[in-house]
């Protein structure tokens, strides 16, 4: 999700897809905080959450078909109360969405990517299994 909304510019659906990346496990929604027992940065001014810290370096990888991802560094402003600048925070952006799309029709569009990741994960487990 934050790596998306390094690449996004604008796009009008950026907040609905970032919503989409970080929901379709379940494990983030509407807050984006830090959980009990995670490693700590040893910087104590340091954001951390969900196992990503403030200024991580995702590296650039070729994504296939000649589409390469150039890398990102990894901010957590987003989990800050409040806005950061003109950057909406993750709050602002979902409370958006909940007022846009309403609480059913966001778990309708999640529900549709998680039920696709299983019959993708299926297959390929398939596939690999099929000598």
């Amino acid at each position: 999700m934050l790596a998306w909304l390094t690449r996004s510019q604008a796009d009008p659906r950026e907040d609905l897809v970032a919503y989409l990346i970080a929901a379709h496990h379940g494990k983030l929604r509407l807050s984006l905080r830090s959980m009990p027992n995670e490693e700590q940065p040893k910087s104590p001014t340091t954001r951390f959450a969900r196992g990503v810290w403030d200024g991580d370096e995702l590296p650039s990888i070729e994504l296939g078909n000649g589409d390469v991802f150039d890398g990102a560094i990894l901010s957590l402003d987003l989990m800050e109360l409040g806005d950061h600048g003109d950057e909406p925070s993750w709050l602002t952006r979902t409370l958006g969405l909940v007022e846009e799309f309403g609480p059913f029709r966001l778990a309708y569009l999640e529900m549709l990517l998680r039920v696709a990741d299983w019959r993708g994960s299926a297959a390929d487990h398939e596939s690999r299994m099929t000598p």
